[in-house]
């Protein structure tokens, strides 16, 4: 089996209608392998793709498999897609050690440098919802819904991803968590999550009254040498050229904004970052109308 290795690119997963259109991805110069079933309720349509990644300076290698999966079930206009990715240590057997596996209700994967971006694709009157997975480990990073904000940190490896995941998500992933659940904000590094604040409902009365969708995001930070770019969602902190170590990642304010529809009027909530960490005891906002919680 011929795997071409490509540099580092977003990839698409199209239905199994449609051709494979960048040779980069293809197996032996043909199009994905492809597998149609189909019983009384349902027809399955299953392509399967390989990449080989190389992340880091150090180059650690890692070979991944995604099966991609789409559902059509009888009477119905709808059609679920599903991506199992399984990641294997590449040897002279590539496909003999496997690291992990997982399945996503996702659309899209996008090979990022140091982790892997899957895409679900918004649905109705949802928001688009993103997954950050961890290459060699299979762990979740961050999840979010809407755009996400980055600190990033000059000749260095290591970044800070901030995310807030809302009601707005297709999949219900905060139904666990209550009827008075907002959204939760996720910290987490390019290798590992780091820290997770509840947003909840203090004023029931507000409940209907506060979006369901996600809150405008921006970064502010005191230094220097600091940039903020892209409308203050990415933040370039040159302060930490030299001699980066993580609790120097401090002074930073992350800053959400509410919108309440009944009283049209906006309500923020500023979170600041200290020596690498939300500091939740310092975060300013209306108490009387939000609970904040790690």
């Amino acid at each position: 089996m011929k795997i071409l290795i490509p540099i580092f690119s977003s990839l698409l997963f199209l239905s199994c209608k449609n051709t494979v259109p960048d040779a980069e991805i293809i197996i032996d110069n043909s199009t994905s392998k492809e597998l149609v079933t189909i019983t009384e309720k349902k027809v399955v349509c299953k392509n399967q793709f390989f990449k080989f990644i190389e992340v880091g300076t150090k180059k650690a290698a890692v070979l991944i498999q995604i099966n991609e999966l789409e559902e059509m079930f009888r009477g119905k206009d709808s059609v679920e897609k599903y991506l199992e990715i399984i990641a294997f240590e590449p040897s002279s057997q590539p496909l003999e050690k496997k690291l992990w596996t997982k399945k996503f209700r996702a659309d899209e994967a996008h090979f990022k440098p140091r982790y892997l971006h899957l895409v679900r694709n918004p649905r109705g009157e949802h928001e688009d919802l993103s997954i950050f997975i961890d290459y060699f480990s299979g762990a979740e990073l961050a999840s979010f819904t809407g755009p996400n904000a980055f600190f990033a940190i000059p000749n260095q490896e290591q970044k800070r991803i901030v995310g807030f995941l809302s009601r707005a998500n297709d999949l219900d992933l905060l139904k666990s968590f209550g009827d008075d659940i907002i959204g939760t904000l996720t910290y987490a590094s390019a290798t590992e999550k780091l820290q997770t604040i509840y947003f909840r409902m203090k004023n029931k009365s507000l409940e209907s009254s506060i979006q369901k969708f996600t809150p405008g995001m921006m970064i502010k930070t005191n230094g220097e040498e600091d940039k903020v770019l892209d409308d203050g969602r990415t933040v370039l902190l040159g302060s930490l050229r030299e001699g980066f170590v993580a609790d120097k990642i401090t002074n930073i304010q992350i800053e959400l904004i509410f919108y309440l529809s009944k009283e049209q009027k906006e309500t923020s909530i500023i979170i600041p970052i200290m020596k690498d960490k939300m500091d939740l005891k310092s975060a300013v906002y209306d108490k009387n109308i939000f609970t904040l919680e790690n």
